[in-house]
Order: structure tokens, then sequence, then C-alpha cells
């Protein structure tokens, strides 16, 4: 694949990245993907029926007792700057702050590195789409009834444009990321073709 191949890439490809650019390189570059499977199939239809759902609500999808200003749910955003795209679960504002919201239809109580990095980047996308200055993450665990909250700070936005800097040089065929073997591992589909 050469940078011609891909205008923007997308949220779900930092995340991806993040989680284990080994796997990354499988679906991106080789085009081998994990089938779906009943649980993820669930997941899905879980998460969009409840954002459906907080579309029609006043209050941070009736959780949360703020009331924001604006709010507005399964907004596109991007960024030309970095050529990365994304769709927002929900954006809100409260004066001229905004905050991004991501849905995950998980019983997590702490977030991974992927999903933080993958709201801090709809963040970065957030603020060249709408010309705001996002000032918080919050990443919603459904089934835990859990939120997470975090500043999005220069070193955060640094690392994130570090991350699409990478995830460039292996769609344009300049990195082939090597396997390490870790916990995370053993329940991994792609496994059989790592090891």
């Amino acid at each position: 694949m050469t940078s011609e191949d891909y205008t923007y890439l997308s949220s779900t490809m930092i995340r991806d990245y993040i989680f284990c650019p080994v796997i990354f390189y499988y679906k991106y570059v080789r085009n081998i993907w994990e089938p779906e499977t009943f649980l993820m199939k669930e997941g899905k239809e879980k998460y969009e029926e409840y954002r459906d759902k907080g579309k029609y609500r006043v209050t941070v999808l009736g959780q949360r007792k703020v009331k924001p200003d604006k709010i507005l749910y399964s907004q596109e955003v991007y960024s030309r700057s970095l050529n990365i795209y994304g769709i927002v679960d929900a954006i809100y504002w409260i004066g001229n702050k905004a905050y991004i919201v991501e849905i995950k239809d998980s019983s997590l109580k702490k977030p991974p590195p992927d999903h933080i990095y993958q709201a801090v980047a709809y963040a970065l996308m957030a603020e060249e789409t709408f010309n705001t200055t996002v000032y918080k993450i919050q990443i919603y665990y459904r089934i835990s009834d859990t939120w997470i909250e975090r500043r999005v700070t220069a070193g955060l936005r640094r690392y994130v444009k570090k991350i699409v800097h990478e995830i460039k040089r292996i769609l344009d065929g300049k990195y082939i990321p090597e396997p390490k073997k870790i916990k995370a591992c053993k329940s991994c589909w792609y496994r059989g073709i790592c090891y």
C-alpha cells in the first residue's frame, strides 16, 4: 500500500494500532480480518440502540446531570492537517469548552490506552471540524455504568500525532511491526499467524 491508496486514516485504525501494531498490519496492509463473532455483532447492535436513545435527551446520554448548551450525536469529524477522520459518538459544549463523549459497550471500569488515544484523536478532529477547543474527553462504559474523564493535554496531543506518523509509515511499507508475546496474545484470533 502506498500513500496514494489512502486519503484519510480512520479513528478505528488509530485504536487498532495502539491495541496492537501487528494486528493493525494484518488488517490494513495484508487485509486479514478476524471474522465477526456473535458477541461482536451483539455489542454493535446494543451500542447503536443506546446511542440512538441518547439523541433525544437534554442531559448527556441521560446519564450525566450536565445540561450542555449544545450537544451533537454521531458527528463526522476530520483533521485535514493529520489526514484522519471518524464519527464521534457525541460532542457537547458548555460555554466555549467542548467535550468529546465515547460510548463503549463494555464492563470495563478503567480505560485501556487504545480507548484514551482514540478519544483524543476525536478531540483533535473535532477541534478542526468545529473550530473549537476540546477541553476533556469522556468515555462511558455502558455495562459497568462507569464514566472516565481526562483533560486533553499537550502530551496526549503529541502522542496521537506520533501514532498517526507511525501508522503512515506502516501503510507506506517503511516499517513492519514485530510480534511481541504479551498476556493478551493468548485470546487473540491473530496468534496463529504471529507465531
